[in-house]
């Protein structure tokens, strides 16, 4: 029997992409889930067309839960509210602005079921490629991609930029499905119900965006359960990059530097270290196991959630 999976979406204007979003994940999932949306005080009309959702004729919306806020209470929060009312064994943290491509998920759930140390495990997606792999780990796949102006927020523009989106993503996966790498991403990402448990929900001191993610990546790897963390590429969507995020840089810098200072009070002198390690890829087994002997002490919270 399939677990349960709990897609947690958090929403702030932008419908013309979250619609393209629900509607890949409605008709390309494959597998039993349920959909928990939260809108942080949208203003565009998102609320009231989301809110029609609950009536049209999908199969997959009898697991719908819709959380409305009034105010925006920032990402961290909504994906902990999501997280309090989600049913599922596995959580899959998902911005409004992924186009998931057929089939992505069951790949994604098979590695967490063949290695039970895996706290959270996540699709390749183009920014992946472009910026964070590079033409190193997908030599053809960066020239192809990095060669054109990234695609429109339309259906037709993302054809286009792939040549054929699913086409694409299906010559990828094919690709690439016998590799893993030990990194994260988390403009879309499935993280282990038990882990929540284990290191608390995401941290809601930071403010609006920002470092929250870096933050429970750093959790994460110093678990004592579900360290291990995998970006997956026998499974990849298309990430139109930083729409609703955006939106938060019209804050201006303050808004950032704020959160930098609040995670650094929290962390203190190990800062954003295991972090940055990770990125740059210097860490191994041997070092995580040293890492955490020497930092767990140091950081009281890890044994008090977050």
């Amino acid at each position: 029997m399939n677990p349960l999976i709990s897609i947690i979406i958090p929403l702030f204007n932008q419908y013309q992409v979250t619609e393209q979003c629900l509607n890949s994940i409605f008709k390309k999932t494959g597998i039993p889930y349920e959909l928990i949306l939260i809108d942080n005080g949208s203003t565009d009309g998102t609320r009231e067309k989301i809110s029609r959702l609950e009536v049209k004729d999908y199969d997959q919306l009898k697991n719908l839960q819709i959380i409305y806020n009034r105010d925006n209470l920032g990402v961290a929060k909504a994906w902990n509210q999501g997280i309090k009312q989600a049913n599922g064994d596995f959580i899959c943290i998902c911005n409004n602005d992924i186009v998931v491509s057929k089939n992505w998920l069951p790949p994604l759930v098979e590695q967490m079921r063949s290695n039970l140390n895996l706290g959270m495990v996540s699709p390749v997606e183009n920014f992946y490629i472009r910026v964070h792999a590079g033409r190193n780990q997908f030599p053809e796949e960066y020239e192809f991609l990095s060669s054109r102006p990234g695609p429109q927020p339309t259906l037709e523009s993302l054809d286009e930029y792939y040549n054929g989106f699913e086409r694409f993503a299906a010559s990828f996966t094919e690709k690439y499905r016998s590799q893993q790498y030990f990194d994260e991403l988390f403009s879309i990402v499935l993280i282990r119900k038990e882990l929540f448990e284990e290191i608390g929900l995401f941290e809601e001191g930071f403010g609006l965006a920002f470092w929250e993610d870096v933050d429970f990546v750093q959790r994460t790897l110093l678990s004592e359960k579900f360290s291990d963390i995998m970006v997956y590429p026998g499974s990849y969507v298309h990430h139109y990059g930083n729409v609703t995020s955006s939106l938060f840089i019209q804050l201006g810098s303050r808004q950032f530097e704020s959160s930098a200072v609040n995670f650094t009070r929290k962390w203190g002198d190990v800062g954003d270290s295991i972090y940055q390690k990770l990125k740059m890829g210097s860490l191994n087994s041997e070092e995580m196991k040293r890492l955490r002997n020497e930092i767990r002490p140091l950081v009281s919270f890890l044994n008090g959630h977050t």
